[in-house]
């Protein structure tokens, strides 16, 4: 969606399985750029058809909510995800992480 700043996983044309940040600021393009916030510790794993993504994230202090958006992508051509279906379930899959402070 555009406005998200993403965590995308997707098997590349070798065979290996990446994760990369993007900072979708379109429909139409889906570049990968840093982020607002440092991401660190980046990998994906691919098991029984489900794509799983562990990252270190550093947010601003104070934060206790954050949005989150999923997706399954429809293609991913010359190494680079194509952009998702606008079905009602696709717009629709989005809700808000509750963070809990820890001591």
């Amino acid at each position: 969606m555009a406005g998200t700043q993403a965590l995308i996983a997707f098997k590349q044309s070798n065979g290996d399985i990446t994760v990369k940040t993007y900072d979708l600021v379109s429909y139409r393009s889906i570049v990968q750029s840093k982020l607002s916030f440092e991401v660190s510790d980046l990998s994906a794993e691919f098991s029984d058809a489900v794509m799983k993504i562990f990252a270190t994230w550093t947010l601003p202090e104070n934060t206790t909510v954050v949005n989150q958006v999923w997706q399954v992508g429809a293609s991913v051509v010359n190494d680079r995800p194509g952009r998702h279906a606008f079905a009602p379930e696709n717009l629709n899959a989005k809700g808000e992480l509750k963070l809990a402070e820890m001591n």
